[in-house]
């Protein structure tokens, strides 16, 4: 397997991988360190500046490409999302559509502070009180079908605690 990537500038970086040289005329990166450091640099490493070999000779001459990766990458990408956004925003099909909502959402009568309270006490007391219920059945279930007159759910407790103890040794 060869790598592309190396160690430093005009340096195949036979040490760093195995004796084996990157190919020339690949993109070049200086690690920056252990993966618990992503992104900054940590003391007694290279820098993270990326290079690009020159094809046919031999790693000695390289073009850099970006220096500072760590700092550079995050600010180009901010720059082309707020591109992005600014374009979309601008486009005249969403922006008709972005006034268009804004339109609706005026027309919204919103509820009051105290309503929305109330209603939000009257919900959870009723998912309560539906959930006791339920567990009451449930418990009413268990009783009925477990008692010993219908016996569709009865079991002999010393055999499930062996059956345990034996599932436990493994």
């Amino acid at each position: 397997m060869r790598r592309a990537f190396t160690s430093e500038p005009g340096h195949p970086g036979p040490a760093r991988h195995g004796g084996r040289r990157a190919d020339p005329g690949h993109l070049r990166h200086l690690h920056a360190g252990h993966p618990s450091h992503f992104g900054y640099e940590a003391p007694l490493l290279p820098p993270n500046d990326w290079f690009w070999n020159i094809p046919f000779t031999a790693g000695e001459f390289f073009v850099p490409l970006m220096f500072k990766v760590h700092l550079v990458m995050p600010v180009l990408l901010a720059i082309a999302l707020l591109a992005f956004a600014w374009r979309l925003v601008n486009v005249p099909a969403f922006a008709d559509f972005l006034i268009a909502t804004e339109a609706e959402i005026n027309k919204v009568s919103w509820t009051t502070r105290k309503r929305l309270i109330q209603d939000t006490i009257v919900c959870l007391v009723t998912v309560f009180l539906l959930t006791m219920f339920l567990f009451l059945v449930d418990i009413m279930w268990i009783k009925i079908l477990g008692s010993s007159w219908i016996g569709v759910l009865s079991y002999d407790t010393r055999e499930v605690q062996q059956k345990q103890q034996e599932k436990n040794q493994w």
